[in-house]
């Protein structure tokens, strides 16, 4: 139960700070409180499912792993050419 109310304020807190977008840092490029907060919110989310009863991966969710990751490969591949 503790796990699930943290990546609810999690959600929260990132679904309020990219409503709000003023604070960011020029660390390492321009780095926002919304981007810090949607990791920590990814993290913890995955967190919890990896956690509950069923650690199979669903069709839909390989699909969307193998898409994400062929359009990561495309885009470094192409920063890389240039």
């Amino acid at each position: 139960m503790r796990r699930v109310r943290v990546v609810e304020l999690l959600f929260l807190a990132t679904c309020f700070s990219v409503t709000f977008e003023k604070l960011h840092w020029n660390l390492a490029g321009a780095v926002s409180l919304a981007d810090i907060l949607t990791i920590l919110f990814l993290i913890a989310f995955a967190g919890t499912r990896l956690a509950g009863s069923t650690r199979r991966v669903t069709k839909t969710n390989f699909h969307v792993l193998a898409f994400t990751s062929a359009f990561l490969l495309y885009y470094l591949v192409d920063f890389f050419y240039l």
